[in-house]
């Protein structure tokens, strides 16, 4: 059963349906929302729990680089790899 509008049925929605809903939900709530917008959110949550490869399965991307277009760097993670990396080695040159 469709949670946005009680008019679906069925056991999943079409396309449309789902860009009706999310569209409805945009005006509403001035949050912009798409399928894709959605697809790119699910690349990088499937990419925090899991890896780019099984993203790619997942997603049905034929290419790699694709998924990698679809998948935006979390920030937390980024911070705690910089801070998480030996600290370099200075040596005067003389």
């Amino acid at each position: 059963m469709c949670l946005f509008d009680r008019r679906y049925r069925g056991p999943r929605m079409s396309e449309e349906q789902l860009t009706a809903a999310l569209r409805r939900i945009n005006v509403e709530t001035g949050i912009p929302l798409s399928p894709h917008r959605l697809r790119h959110t699910a690349a990088t949550h499937l990419c925090a729990v899991g890896d780019l490869r099984s993203a790619q399965v997942m997603l049905g991307h034929t290419s790699i680089q694709t998924t990698i277009r679809y998948v935006h760097p979390d920030l937390e993670r980024l911070r705690a790899t910089v801070a998480a990396m030996p600290a370099p080695h200075l040596t005067s040159r003389g």
